[in-house]
């Protein structure tokens, strides 16, 4: 991190350690974010809706979101708002679990109740289970390079997909600058992401 300039930083429900760390560089403008903030008594936790944010375009340096997206109903509108409030030349750090015997995402909008998603997600609240096709789902929709994690959880949902084994999908993407840039704004620019 380089912590010689002031850079704003953006984190989905914030765990304690990374608040920690991040906590150590005062030129770190860290802001912690959930829709339930009251569970985070460990830092000043703001409200808000990760598919609706209320900051404005090209706000943060560095979005963090780890272990976020396999709870969120709207995935388009997860990523779609945390790459709008990203700057151009901005770093977006997102993890998430993936179960690479699966091969293409589980999700079934009839499971609702905590038991179902524990048998067929392997989480009581997650909405989906990730297969091996999320990596080139999010490469074809935002051009990403995708660089497999290798070492992988043991432990599977016991349901009916109970034959895969899980790995976690670290998507990193640097939102690159616009080239042609004009006073007073920015052209568009393709985006380059990477799994790690």
């Amino acid at each position: 991190m380089n912590t010689r300039k002031p850079i704003r930083v953006l984190h989905t429900a914030p765990e304690k350690c990374i608040c920690d760390l991040i906590g150590r560089y005062p030129l770190v403008d860290y802001v912690p974010m959930d829709l339930s903030p009251e569970r985070y008594r460990f830092c000043r936790c703001r409200k808000e809706d990760v598919t609706n944010l209320s900051f404005a375009d090209n706000t943060f340096d560095v979005v963090l979101s780890n272990q976020v997206m396999e709870h969120i109903m709207d995935e388009s509108k997860f990523l779609t708002e945390l790459l709008r409030v990203l700057k151009p030349g901005g770093l977006f750090l997102l993890n998430f679990p993936v179960y690479m015997g699966l091969e293409k995402t589980f999700q079934d909008n009839s499971i609702t109740s905590p038991e179902e998603r524990e048998k067929y997600y392997g989480q009581h609240d997650h909405v989906r289970a990730y297969g091996r096709d999320i990596f080139s789902r999010l490469k074809a929709q935002y051009n990403a390079e995708v660089i497999f994690a290798k070492d992988c959880f043991s432990k599977a949902p016991a349901g009916k997909n109970a034959d895969y084994k899980r790995d976690d999908g670290f998507l990193r993407h640097y939102q690159e600058t616009a080239s042609g840039r004009e006073s007073g704004g920015h052209q568009s620019s393709p985006l380059k992401k990477e799994f790690i």
